[in-house]
């Protein structure tokens, strides 16, 4: 009787989990693909073309990165980075949290948030000012862009129908070709001691 009450159990977290992966992916997505950045929220759909510069993946051992440095049809510079889990781990903090450790910010001020989907204005350590877009699906990957102008940013928040309740500050960085457009600071330190990521929490603690 214990044994299939333990089965019961295991079920219905598996199950659970499931109906929670697939509602987050169905409510949001940031990608990057075929020469193409594109954001999905609900039935908004915004797509703008770019071109790779430089393309660049690291492998942390449990959390692999890809670093796509894209220019847009304007001429400006953007990157597109995504952290994937392996499957055995989850984020260990709340969005907010882990951009504050994975760029070193001194303040974050958030723009806009939709069902996993933020848009941040972040000070880095030098003083400068950073447009970020940020996507976090299931605590198992995250997905950033910046590098835009503010002019940029009002315009996807036009696009989503969405204002600012917060002034946005006009002069931000401005990135320049190749890897020197990098802004993020992963390490393994960060990942394993801050730490970035832990052991998976199954509902029910299995």
């Amino acid at each position: 009787m214990r044994s299939m009450q333990t089965i019961k159990t295991v079920l219905l977290s598996l199950t659970t989990l499931a109906l929670l992966l697939g509602g987050c992916g169905s409510f949001t997505n940031l990608t990057y693909h075929n020469n193409q950045l594109s954001l999905q929220i609900d039935d908004k759909h915004l797509n703008v073309h770019g071109d790779i510069l430089t393309h660049h993946k690291d492998n942390f051992g449990d959390l692999y990165l890809l670093q796509d440095t894209i220019k847009l049809k304007d001429g400006s510079i953007v990157v597109y980075e995504k952290a994937q889990l392996d499957s055995e781990y989850e984020l260990n903090f709340p969005t907010r949290k882990s951009v504050e450790i994975v760029f070193e910010t001194r303040d974050i001020k958030q723009i806009y948030f939709n069902k996993g989907f933020f848009l941040y204005q972040i000070r880095l350590k030098d003083g400068r000012t950073l447009n970020l877009s940020v996507e976090q699906y299931a605590d198992q990957r995250i997905s950033f862009v910046y590098g835009m102008s503010t002019a940029q940013m009002r315009k996807i928040l036009t696009q989503l129908d969405a204002k600012s309740s917060r002034p946005l500050v006009e002069d931000v960085i401005t990135l320049p070709q190749g890897r020197g457009a990098i802004k993020s600071r992963w390490s393994s330190k960060k990942i394993y001691f801050a730490p970035l990521i832990r052991v998976q929490v199954l509902i029910g603690g299995l």
